[in-house]
């Protein structure tokens, strides 16, 4: 009983004191995706042509940290860079999800602003986290002309890592295939690997790719990195700006052509069991999916992140959403995703009060009620969306638009068509599910608990025992107290210590 006691208060003791906050296994890491940075945002422009400078206006000035119209001008994103600093200015890495062009017609781009807008704000990046590992993606509206992303390497891949500062981001041994096709793989610490694709390359709207079979060989590649990462024993965590599947706001809209979703999805479900974490932007609004094996186990997670843009998608249904940017919590040894936290700018307080004050949107674990983020979690967050009037749901609605629609309510098809986007990634599947002919998972998960015959009762081996003698009860009782007073001014002195190192994490922020 007392070397018991003691072990468990020198790990105790290793567990306080061994790193600078959050314990030694537990890491932070932030996401930011979609700036869409236009510099021709202006206060006096006109909302229903991007918010760009008119002849003649009249009317009340647009506010200056953007409008749900436009996309964001410098102020909202160097705002959201400076937040993200002031919150966590020491991640273990960011991950940057793709799209920093403004929504605009091909005539009002270049290649030369192209190159240019990318190279603001990776200057922007680098120069708030200078001591931070960033790691880049593209975005369907990073080439020129947008979505028309090259399969053919050439001077486009070259230009953004030279003109644009990506090879100053990007790893040395990372470059060869950056230069073919944009995407790279590197790792993170041993054991823990990176793989950041180039979805735009699958990505339907892409005319460039629709009769290759493998544009840039990417999914070649893909399967050998994590084939060879299986062998080493990596854990992995997948880095994308558009995700496979449906969307869920507006009926039957994907993003991969057919053939590139199936194909993708054959090789993360091979490898889904190194696959710790998946990574999108794109889609503007916050939401997950979760991946399933045959037998209806969840056995991935897929995060997509919110924009920092509030633009109004001109798809209908599609919506606008306040700034956010995300900070996740992670295990170090496992690469498991812990759980992470939203922030967000209520643009409409921001342009009224002149002043970006960034808050704490939710908690994914605190709100949801859920032990991680885990698929089995994932899973189970999604199965309460399914009861009637579920507030769950209500919360994920809500969250959906980074707070921004708040007076609008998803019920009876919508509803249905977010809960079958979340766990059917397969287009067959979606539409399948949407009809009303599956129900989804295909088969019911139950996380496995241990029956009675799993235990051996004692009454199997009886045997006699004889009671101590009553000064060894007393010697016990008294190592019993002694270690339990100690564990608990241990737990204290951690809990102070832990309180005082996280609490600058996660306050309210005011940037002006």
């Amino acid at each position: 009983m007392y070397w018991f006691g003691i072990k468990y208060i020198l790990t105790a003791v290793l567990w306080c004191f061994a790193g600078e906050s959050w314990g030694t296994q537990t890491g932070l890491f932030w996401q930011v995706t979609d700036f869409h940075y236009d510099s021709k945002y202006s206060e006096s422009g006109d909302p229903l042509d991007m918010c760009h400078q008119p002849v003649a206006r009249a009317g009340k000035p647009l506010g200056m940290f953007g409008d749900y119209k436009c996309d964001a001008p410098y102020s909202l994103i160097q705002s959201a860079v400076q937040a993200m600093k002031e919150i966590d200015d020491n991640p273990d890495f960011i991950m940057w999800s793709g799209d920093n062009v403004p929504h605009v017609p091909t005539k009002e781009m270049s290649t030369s602003k192209v190159y240019n807008i990318i190279r603001n704000t990776t200057s922007l990046l680098t120069e708030t986290f200078p001591n931070a590992t960033i790691y880049p993606v593209f975005g369907n509206h990073d080439p020129y002309p947008s979505d028309q992303m090259s399969p053919d390497g050439g001077d486009y891949y070259e230009m953004v890592a030279n003109v644009s500062g990506w090879k100053k981001m990007l790893p040395p041994d990372s470059m060869t295939t950056f230069r073919k096709g944009g995407y790279y793989s590197t790792l993170i610490k041993p054991g823990l690997r990176i793989i950041s694709l180039n979805t735009p390359l699958v990505y339907k709207y892409n005319k460039l790719v629709a009769k290759l079979a493998d544009p840039a060989d990417q999914f070649k590649w893909f399967g050998q990195v994590l084939e060879t990462a299986k062998t080493r024993k990596e854990q992995v965590f997948l880095s994308a700006h558009v995700p496979p599947g449906m969307f869920a706001k507006v009926t039957n809209i994907s993003w991969f052509y057919p053939k590139f979703n199936a194909a993708y999805l054959d090789i993360i479900h091979k490898y889904s069991p190194i696959i710790v974490g998946q990574f999108y932007g794109h889609e503007h609004t916050d939401s997950f999916r979760v991946m399933y094996d045959t037998h209806g186990k969840p056995v991935g997670s897929m995060f997509l992140s919110p924009a920092v843009t509030p633009w109004n998608s001109t798809l209908k249904g599609a919506g606008f959403n306040n700034p956010s940017v995300r900070l996740y919590s992670y295990n170090r040894d496992t690469g498991n995703i812990l759980n992470y936290i939203q922030y967000y700018l209520n643009l409409t307080a921001a342009n009224i009060h002149k002043s970006a004050k960034w808050d704490v949107e939710y908690n994914a674990t605190k709100d949801f009620i859920i032990k991680d983020v885990g698929p089995a979690s994932l899973h189970a967050l999604v199965e309460s969306f399914k009861k009637p009037n579920s507030s769950m749901f209500t919360k994920y609605y809500r969250f959906n638009s980074v707070s921004a629609e708040t007076d609008v309510s998803c019920t009876g098809t919508c509803k249905e068509q977010h809960i079958c986007a979340i766990t059917c990634i397969d287009y067959n599947q979606y539409y399948k599910c949407v009809s009303g002919h599956q129900n989804v998972p295909t088969q019911p998960y139950v996380t496995p608990t241990p029956g009675n015959h799993h235990f051996r009762s004692s009454s199997h081996h009886p045997h006699h025992h004889h009671p101590p003698p009553r000064y060894m009860l007393y010697i016990i009782i008294g190592l019993s107290v002694l270690v339990v007073t100690l564990f608990i001014l241990i737990a204290v002195m951690c809990y102070r210590r832990r309180v005082h190192l996280a609490a600058p994490r996660f306050q309210t922020l005011k940037v002006n």
